[in-house]
């Protein structure tokens, strides 16, 4: 038996079924769901008639709730007994060669104990990291330490949800939040000031929601009007655009990005809003979504843009993919454009994807673009539970932790897609460090991919509501499955695909981390050196993350720094993403990290040397106050700036 891979914009592709060891993941095209205009309709009289008896209800009940979790337990830190970390030198370090967990994660995962993320951090510190928080600056501070040269000119931006609540009303969930930028300037000269600033990303829902003091739109995650406008969110499939996932610069702009709406186009120095990015009119905005074009404008449809573009440094390209659930077909159209530093648009192509929901991170290779997607499904009743404004969208994605995760691996540099798809056992992906390529001696292209993702045991959590395990006032590691990096290779030739292999990286079962990163110049190459990525513990546990690794990834050695003392829950320090800045010379890499420190009540910019990743920091620029916990970043080089 064959499958086929064929969508409007391809080729047709057979591949053959294959085995890997005793699971046999097949490579398959699955048949076209049937035409979802039947299923709007019949999921909507299925329930109409009962979720529109028990609106007022329900939005009483959302006002009652909300307000709880607006007005928490009071925390009280108890700063007496506690030791502030004040230089580099008290902050732990430790270099293994890989940690090895004592049993499978695969069996553990659903026998975390509740509360014992509580031994790694304190509940009220994990709290607060979302309160909301403050803009300030343009304010000068002092680095402490050497600020390595080849950075001064350069421009850290960070990215992330700074507001969660309007009107007195707490935000139904942590990504409902209002993007922030953070913005740290570094001297040119040979001074020790740096100059930081932070602002809100004024979209359009922003100004208006400033302005009447209340929530006036619909989000993801169920935030969306309350009282007597709670009527307005009846049939309202428009979704707010927090703008709070991630920040890009590229060619001269800025960008601030959340994947299900356009991005947001910052002035890159003073960070003021200019507006939409359509890129010359090739998208527009609204809910990523499409039933026939004379009529999607009118429905407030239009085109949704990744939060994660990649940049291929070894083509100066940038890599960015657009997308639109198709309502009828149910299916996704993606395009994915690469754009010099020019702007310039060098190539275009698009293709479909039979999925649920679109992925939230891609990968590359020199010959491929790459996506994991997660098998989920917005059922029948969900579906018109946001039609008629009972819920947001994203409260009724339910994952299939039955179902295998697909690869689609789809060649670039065409205008016809060749589209592969071959399947892995059940996981979740959620972000990708980078991938890479290399021929074998019989001429087949072997493709690996590094991720970072939940084990499939971990779906099952929450009745596969996963994505509300961050629902109310800040994630709750009591739900969340630990978060491992996943190495998996397959095997491309002219015939098809074939999964090679699919496991947690060697040494690295216990440890639970997200937001890798390589040296931006090793993405797509042929082999990368070190992974650098959040660390929370090596218990094989969920918790917040507290410290960075860095991970050789040609001996699986790897190195921890922590922004306190492994296992002291008192020390109230959480670490956020890394940023990787390549080093002039051309290998080797600095990395940035910001550290929220509750007992200061500061946030820090921290700068590693990559090289000497055991010797800790060496500098830190303070923030004048604690923000909030912030999401992705970027790093504008001083020859770009």
């Amino acid at each position: 038996m064959a499958f086929l891979a064929v969508t409007p914009h391809s080729e047709a592709v057979t591949l053959s079924p294959v085995s890997v060891q005793a699971m046999s993941p097949k490579l398959i095209r699955e048949q076209t769901p049937a035409g979802s205009a039947g299923r709007i309709r019949s999921a909507v009289s299925a329930v109409t008639a009962a979720s529109l008896g028990a609106a007022a209800a329900q939005s009483s009940r959302q006002r009652k709730r909300l307000s709880r979790r607006l007005h928490r337990p009071r925390i009280v830190c108890m700063r007496q007994g506690i030791q502030t970390l004040e230089k580099t030198t008290d902050v732990a370090c430790d270099v293994a060669g890989g940690m090895v967990g004592s049993e499978d994660p695969q069996t553990r995962v659903g026998e975390q104990p509740a509360g014992i993320w509580h031994q790694y951090a304190l509940k009220e510190d994990w709290y607060a990291e979302y309160d909301d928080a403050d803009e300030f600056g343009p304010t000068v501070g002092k680095i402490e330490g050497c600020l390595p040269e080849e950075l001064r000119g350069g421009v850290f931006y960070r990215n992330g949800p700074g507001k969660f609540s309007r009107g007195g009303t707490r935000y139904n969930h942590i990504i409902d939040g209002d993007g922030m930028i953070l913005q740290i300037s570094f001297p040119q000269d040979k001074t020790d000031e740096f100059v930081a600033q932070a602002r809100f990303i004024r979209t359009e829902i922003f100004l208006e929601e400033e302005s009447e003091n209340r929530i006036c739109a619909r989000s993801s995650f169920g935030t969306q009007r309350q009282g007597i406008w709670a009527l307005q969110n009846i049939m309202d499939a428009k979704i707010k655009n927090c703008a709070n996932t991630h920040v890009v610069p590229w060619g001269g702009k800025l960008l601030a990005l959340f994947e299900t709406g356009l991005p947001y186009a910052l002035d890159p120095e003073t960070l003021k809003t200019l507006g939409a990015e359509t890129f010359d009119g090739r998208l527009r905005p609204g809910t990523a979504a499409s039933i026939n074009p004379a009529v999607d404008s009118a429905l407030g449809f239009g085109d949704a843009v990744t939060a994660h573009p990649h940049i291929d440094m070894a083509n100066e390209r940038f890599l960015i993919w657009s997308n639109r659930n198709n309502a009828l077909d149910g299916n996704i159209t993606f395009t994915v454009s690469e754009y010099d530093n020019a702007w310039n648009q060098c190539s275009d192509m698009s293709f479909v994807m039979d999925a649920g929901t679109a992925p939230h991170d891609f990968a590359f290779t020199n010959s491929f673009y790459i996506w994991c997607e997660n098998r989920m499904e917005l059922g029948n009743e969900d579906l018109a539970k946001y039609l008629i404004g009972m819920n947001g969208p994203a409260e009724g994605v339910k994952a299939d932790a039955s179902a295998p995760c697909r690869i689609h691996l789809v060649l670039r540099g065409t205008a016809r897609a060749r589209h592969l798809i071959v399947e892995t056992p059940a996981w979740f992906c959620i972000h990708h460090s980078h991938a890479e390529e290399y021929r074998d001696e019989e001429g087949a292209t072997i493709v690996t991919i590094y991720s970072a993702g939940w084990t499939g045991d971990g779906l099952s959590r929450n009745d596969g509501r996963f994505l509300a395990a961050w629902k109310g006032y800040a994630p709750d590691f009591d739900v969340i499955p630990a978060t491992h990096y996943w190495k998996t290779r397959v095997r491309v030739t002219d015939e098809g695909a074939t999964l090679l292999d699919h496991n947690i990286f060697p040494g690295m079962e216990a440890v639970c981390m997200d937001h890798p990163h390589v040296h931006p110049a090793e993405e797509g190459s042929s082999g990368a050196s070190y992974t650098y990525m959040t660390y929370s513990n090596s218990e094989g546990w969920a918790s917040p993350s507290v410290g960075w690794m860095r991970l050789d990834v040609r001996t699986g050695e790897t190195v921890k720094w922590t922004a306190g003392k492994e296992g002291d829950k008192t020390a109230g320090c959480f670490c956020l993403e890394p940023v990787v800045v390549p080093k002039k010379s051309g290998s080797g890499a600095w990395m940035l990290g910001v550290v929220n420190d509750h007992r200061k009540d500061k946030s820090c910019l921290c700068i590693f040397d990559g090289d000497d990743f055991e010797k800790g920091p060496v500098c830190k620029a303070w923030l004048p106050g604690r923000l909030a916990h912030a999401l992705h970043g970027s790093f504008l080089a001083p020859d770009s700036a």
